[in-house]
């Protein structure tokens, strides 16, 4: 039978910050250990910095603005990884953290089963992310009403029916998750949801009475973090602390050893805690075993600890543990972990707290990866089981002035693990480039299954070709909008990162308009643009760029003769004979 496959993707997770990769601190100890018996990358690449493009490339291993781009997720993208399987007789199923990953992006083409564990809000937030930049133009006389409802509509509406589905769900069979999530936000916030889906029906009979003029009243002017606006706005809200919780909570803040206002605010996680995740995930491992194993499983989760605000620890009072990963890091257990808290990320005082938290959540991670290892081999599965390990994107920790993920391919934003364990493996280390269009060929291949042709990544058990280069590129924050937008892009070889933008969003308050070109030899903090005086190697990867470009048709036909000239597109439609402006 074929190995069973457990596929684990960590949020935000950097390379450069396992200690597998020589850094300072002992961030990984777990995932050290695997890579002993692993193929594992040290120069891995995402090929866009966050999830919502990066993930149709795991998935697919097709291009982030191929297919229409990603707004629609893996909707319109061929041979998902679980559909490939499932056809190839898998069992397969996915525990969905987070809302760019849910069914309405395509991530239930060939899952059997799909359970939820994010808050309702996020399916607010992320629809209005996905629209905004159509929006945006509308409201700016950029796109006709009519264009704007086109792309529009479909979103807002599958976006009551999720709201729907996700409250019926809470309703029926939410309440079972609290044997494993006894302190997560999404279960405890204890919305009404009766009350949320006549709040949602509402919304919808007046969207489909006028969607222009609902567009109007409820979508236009919405701020880029829209979680919290539009619909969840009205959803109430039920606070159920009694005195008696009160004053627990007050004990608690003088007891802590950290003892801040904006600290304690942050006592709850944003996303859902890694260890009650695992805790999940060990119990279907387990019902697995006791079933009959006839076919082999399929299962994905993805990790979010360490996406901001970087809350290491247990729940339901992280900051209390939270000294004890700080230790086992590396770090006094002593640092202020409030500075980080108080909504200034840049501070300056704020970077060594920011980088502690940070690095403190790759361990608490790293511990929860070695307690699912323990629970396949107590369960004797580990023989049978691949499991991968890889990051979607890197995350800024201040080197270029900023923090997050922000539509940056500067190393720390791009560089990720990926690894691919059985204890029957022998170690492998890839040292050439690779990225995260080669994890889902290789998955198949590691476990006999033939590669789909769509697939543009290779086989990472025995590559045919070392790649010369990495070709990443993104849209700047909002959806993939052709006519509007300007289309970010890299080329990252073994020697050098080009960066080049094809003008600067308006959004990008951040974006440096020229061209970038760094030497990584050099230059591995990527500080010194070296582009003015290097213009043999400009043209030489802008060559690669403009060829890649040619390739999108969306931006084809969106750009004018001139336009197209002068990104050196236009030479490839002449000599293909393809689309002519």
């Amino acid at each position: 039978m074929k190995l069973n496959i457990l596929l684990l993707t960590v949020d935000a997770l950097r390379f450069d910050r396992l200690s597998l990769s020589g850094y300072k601190y002992r961030t990984s100890p777990v995932i050290d250990r695997l890579a002993k018996n692993s193929i594992w990358c040290e120069n891995a690449f995402s090929l866009a910095p966050s999830t919502q493009p990066s993930m149709p490339v795991m998935m697919t291993s097709t291009l982030p603005l191929s297919y229409g781009g990603y707004d629609l997720g893996v909707k319109n993208r061929p041979n998902m990884l679980p559909k490939v399987l499932k056809d190839n007789g898998y069992k397969t199923k996915h525990l969905v953290t987070f809302p760019w990953l849910r069914p309405t992006y395509g991530y239930c083409v060939g899952v059997d089963k799909i359970e939820h564990f994010y808050n309702i809000t996020g399916i607010v937030g992320a629809t209005v992310h996905t629209i905004r930049s159509d929006v945006i133009s509308y409201k700016g006389n950029k796109l006709d009403s009519q264009s704007m409802l086109e792309k529009v509509t479909p979103l807002v509406k599958q976006c009551f029916v999720d709201l729907v589905e996700y409250s019926d769900n809470m309703l029926n069979t939410g309440l079972s998750d609290r044997a494993y999530f006894q302190f997560s936000a999404f279960v405890h916030q204890d919305y009404n949801y009766k009350v949320v889906k006549n709040i949602v029906q509402a919304h919808s009979n007046e969207f489909d009475l006028d969607p222009l003029a609902y567009i109007n009243k409820h979508i236009v002017g919405l701020p880029k973090q829209s979680a919290h606006h539009w619909i969840s706005r009205e959803i109430k809200y039920k606070v159920k602390l009694t005195k008696k919780i009160s004053f627990i909570f007050k004990g608690f803040r003088q007891i802590i050893k950290y003892k801040n206002d904006s600290l304690y605010a942050q006592k709850n996680k944003v996303y859902v805690d890694s260890a009650e995740l695992t805790n999940k995930l060990i119990s279907d491992i387990y019902i697995y075993s006791q079933s009959n194993k006839e076919k082999p499983f399929y299962l994905w989760t993805h990790f979010m600890d360490t996406h901001a605000p970087y809350c290491p620890g247990e729940l339901p009072n992280w900051p209390n543990s939270a000294r004890k990963y700080l230790e086992d890091v590396g770090y006094p257990d002593d640092l202020d972990l409030s500075l980080a808290c108080n909504g200034a990320m840049e501070l300056e005082n704020s970077a060594e707290v920011l980088n502690a938290r940070y690095d403190s959540c790759i361990r608490y991670t790293d511990e929860q990866l070695g307690r699912i290892v323990t629970a396949l081999a107590d369960v004797e599965l580990l023989k049978d089981t691949l499991i991968i390990i890889a990051g979607d994107h890197g995350e800024e920790l201040g080197e270029h002035g900023e923090y997050g993920h922000r539509f940056r391919f500067y190393e720390e934003c791009i560089n990720v693990p990926m690894l691919f364990y059985n204890p029957a493996f022998k170690e492998q280390k890839i040292s050439g480039l690779t990225d995260l269009s080669d994890l889902a060929p290789t998955i198949l291949d590691l476990v006999g299954i033939d590669i789909p042709t769509t697939y543009v990544g290779q086989s990472l058990k025995s590559p045919t070709s070392e790649k010369l280069h990495i070709q990443m590129e993104v849209f700047h924050r909002g959806n993939c909008m052709f006519t509007d937008k300007p289309v970010y892009m890299s080329i990252r070889t073994n020697k050098y990162k080009y960066i080049w933008k094809e003008w600067v969003d308006d959004e990008d308050h951040s974006g440096v308009a020229e061209v970038q070109l760094f030497n990584l030899a050099s230059d591995k903090r990527e500080v010194n643009n070296i582009a003015e005086f290097n213009q043999d190697v400009v043209d030489q990867l802008q060559e690669i760029i403009s060829k890649r470009l040619s390739q999108i048709n969306e931006y084809v036909i969106s750009r004018n003769k001139e336009s197209l000239v002068k990104t050196g597109v236009y030479k490839y439609l002449i000599k293909n004979e393809e689309i002519l402006i």
